[in-house]
């Protein structure tokens, strides 16, 4: 709009700096960032990042914010009801591959001989399944099916002789 100044009157700038000098999207974003941080929210959420880079990052949000809130939680409901609470995790995706990796790690104590299978299941949460109640003998250590007493274990030798 044109300004029309009367009696010779000039204008005067109250300040030396404009609108685009201020940047209040630059202090928005750091102020975003402040809350994210004290939340436990890897600011990288907010700014959608690229696939590389945000599953990673769920899962962080998941092991660094979620579960310690849900376990401190549990701890309080076990203290005052005095159940044994555990958090599923089975159906976060972020954690997936948590769960293959402690699925391997039970199936390595459980095909080692170990542990039984159903030590594993409990460790795991679920139910004791019949018959599965005794240590798996490795296939390096048993014999072979054609003849027991051929390969396995090497012969123990007699302490007399």
């Amino acid at each position: 709009r044109p300004l029309i100044l009367d009696g010779g009157l000039e204008v005067d700038s109250l300040t030396n700096v404009s609108f685009k000098e201020l940047d209040f999207q630059a202090s928005i974003e750091a102020n975003e960032k402040i809350i994210l941080e004290a939340m436990g929210v890897p600011p990288l959420l907010l700014d959608s990042g690229n696939n590389a880079n945000i599953r990673p990052n769920h899962r962080m949000y998941y092991l660094e914010t979620v579960l310690p809130i849900v376990r401190k939680m549990n701890f309080a409901f076990e203290r005052y009801f005095g159940f044994d609470l555990q958090e599923d995790i089975s159906n976060v995706p972020a954690l997936q591959p948590e769960l293959r990796d402690q699925a391997a790690y039970y199936s390595t104590l459980v095909n080692t001989g170990v542990i039984t299978p159903n030590e594993a299941r409990e460790a795991l949460r679920m139910e004791a399944l019949d018959g599965l109640d005794e240590v798996r003998v490795p296939a390096n250590i048993a014999g072979s099916a054609g003849n027991p007493g051929e390969g396995g274990r090497p012969p123990e030798e007699d302490e007399n002789e």
